[in-house]
């Protein structure tokens, strides 16, 4: 790939001419007083803001591990792709080097510009557009979304239709019946089928649009919000048949319908969790005062219905209960002064005080979790007077590096996660009608993959059985580890990601004849022995002479054990191998920050 680093005078002089015409200073990010940093232009970012790379020509922007272009290069930041300076600028070979941490929170070096161009610029700012890129391939999975054909003039409004496309857009099949107008949807754990409702019944329909089944029969009541259990047989939702807003369960083939709350509060929401023992749902039992409405909480109880508790008591509305992939945590919204904040909490009665996410202007009004728990992705709205905007971020699961997709005052509805946390889909009215959108998590390469004349929303990719993790019975899943690699530090990090407690004594790794075995972690304060280790936080370790380091996104707030020892030394470049018990089980790279493992 071409370096940004080297670049032939005559392009260079073109794109100068265009950054000069369309990216004069964004407003709100006034340079720098000049440096004199030999041909570098003005520095104006800071550290603890978000920068872009400036999109235009393709290129994008190497990542050094210091701040040289002969450094050992760990990436190539796309363009307009999103990260967050921490440190810099550095002058170095007429260059502003900037130290920045990607969304993956790989960290790195990149140059700000050279000879009056900029390569990254301020973000956000207003009505920037998006970096184009190419569509995931057609085989890399399906996306549902909800479609409503255009109006004809002078007829009804025509039933809102459920679409399965593959992930690039192309063959869009209606799966829904005619004269159903489907209100919402949610795809089975294993990617078999869906279930969806209309103004008043609960469905159930193959991926491949065969075998529709009507779920439920009630004359006058309401079936909606289902959530599924993590095996695939049974769905939990939301019906007033009794004449108030209760949870209630049903087994896939129609049978075992039970209410599971039983209360005369209004229980709406369910959200089963991912060990398929609890449901979280949302309820104005405890309400103090006459508006319930303005006072539900989330509650959790076991599947059966059994032992229900409130999570906390405070004041506000809260909604849309959602659990982190990884068990154990929910995330939320909240209400309070005016303003819906996205929140994550322990899911256990008494736990400690939520934890703030988001710090945005504006209500979150909707947020979906990456599927390795490391960020959530979030929909903010927000007024201006008579006009509302809608905006597509995301945050950490530990409230830092938040990133602003898009700031063009377009409406956004909706967010979804690939399997593989590799893209995000979103429904948004840019183009005049709403489409399906798909942007890589790094804020590049924006496409577009549903956008006829009807109106598209609410895109939800089909689950990869092969990424969803260890089964119910407990037994390692395909990855088994996470191996969480910072070649610039460098720190080694592994975390469990099975699910299940695992022996990592016959576990090393070596490489450029260095070899690494597991017992460097050993160590008498380790909450997670090696022959046991637990499927909750991480074990980090780095140079003695290093200073502290923060615990991946991955591992949340939960740093099991580290041990620094001056003798070791880790990979800047290249590969490395892990074995068990000797044999190599997986080939890692250093400047890709992640590599799963799946122990034999």
């Amino acid at each position: 790939m071409t370096s940004r680093i080297f670049r032939k005078s005559a392009a260079l002089a073109l794109v100068a001419l265009a950054v000069a015409l369309l990216l004069a200073l964004p407003p709100g990010a006034p340079a720098h007083a000049q440096s004199s940093c030999g041909d570098a232009p003005a520095p104006r970012l800071i550290a603890g803001q978000t920068a872009r790379v400036v999109p235009g020509n393709g290129i994008g922007n190497n990542l050094r591990a210091s701040f040289s272009a002969g450094a050992t290069a760990l990436g190539v930041l796309a363009d307009g792709e999103i990260v967050t300076v921490i440190g810099g600028p550095t002058c170095a070979e007429n260059l502003n080097w900037w130290q920045v941490r990607r969304w993956s929170g790989q960290t790195g070096y990149t140059a700000e510009g050279n000879a009056g161009v900029y390569w990254l610029e301020p973000w956000p700012f207003a009505a920037g557009p998006l970096a184009p890129g190419v569509a995931p391939a057609a085989g890399s999975g399906r996306i549902a979304y909800l479609r409503q054909p255009a109006a004809t003039s002078g007829q009804p409004a025509p039933a809102t239709e459920l679409v399965i496309a593959t992930a690039d857009g192309s063959n869009p099949v209606r799966v829904s019946p005619a004269g159903i107008d489907v209100r919402g949807f949610a795809w089975s754990p294993d990617g078999a089928r869906l279930a969806y409702y209309d103004a008043q019944q609960l469905y159930l329909i193959d991926a491949d649009g065969q075998n529709l089944r009507q779920l439920t029969q009630t004359a006058e009541a309401t079936n909606s919000q289902p959530t599924w259990a993590p095996d695939s047989t049974r769905l939990a939702f939301t019906s007033d048949r009794d004449g108030n807003a209760e949870i209630y369960a049903i087994n896939m083939d129609g049978s075992g319908l039970a209410n599971l709350t039983q209360n005369p509060a209004a229980d709406t929401g369910p959200a089963w969790s991912p060990d398929g023992a609890q449901i979280a749902f949302v309820s104005d039992r405890d309400a103090p005062g006459p508006d319930r409405a303005a006072e539900t909480d989330i509650f959790i109880m076991a599947s059966n219905g059994a032992n229900p508790l409130s999570l906390r008591t405070g004041p506000g509305a809260e909604s849309q209960p959602a659990w982190s992939p990884r068990g154990g945590e929910i995330a939320y919204l909240a209400e309070q002064g005016g303003i819906r904040a996205l929140y994550r909490s322990l899911a256990f009665e008494n736990a400690a005080l939520p934890f703030l996410l988001t710090h945005v202007q504006g209500d979150v009004i909707a947020f979906a979790w990456a599927p390795d728990a490391s960020r959530l992705a979030y929909v903010t709205e927000s007024a201006s007077g008579t006009t509302t905007t809608r905006e597509l971020g995301s945050v950490r699961a530990d409230g830092t590096d938040p990133l602003v997709y898009t700031a063009d005052a377009r409406q956004v509805e909706s967010v979804a996660w690939s399997p593989d946390a590799t893209w995000l889909a979103f429904g948004s009215d840019r183009a005049g009608t709403f489409d399906v959108y798909l942007l890589r998590p790094s804020g590049a390469s924006l496409v577009p993959v549903a956008n006829s004349a009807a109106q598209e929303r609410a895109p939800q990719w089909q689950p990869n059985p092969a990424a969803l993790g260890p089964e119910i019975s407990g037994a390692p899943g395909e990855n088994d580890l996470l191996l969480i690699y910072d070649a610039s530090v460098p720190v080694f990090t592994l975390q469990n990601t099975s699910g299940v407690e695992l022996d990592l004594r016959p576990l090393s790794f070596q490489g450029a004849e260095r070899a690494v075995p597991t017992s460097v972690w050993q160590t008498p304060f380790l909450a997670s022995p090696l022959d046991a280790f637990k499927p909750i936080g991480c074990l980090m370790i780095w140079g003695f002479n290093l200073p502290d380091q923060p615990a991946p996104p991955e591992c949340g707030d939960a740093r099991q054990g580290w041990l620094s020892d001056s003798e070791l030394i880790f990979w800047t470049a290249g590969t490395f191998d892990a074995l068990y018990n000797g044999k190599v089980i997986a080939t890692c790279q250093t400047g890709a920050g992640r590599c799963t493992i799946n122990l034999p």
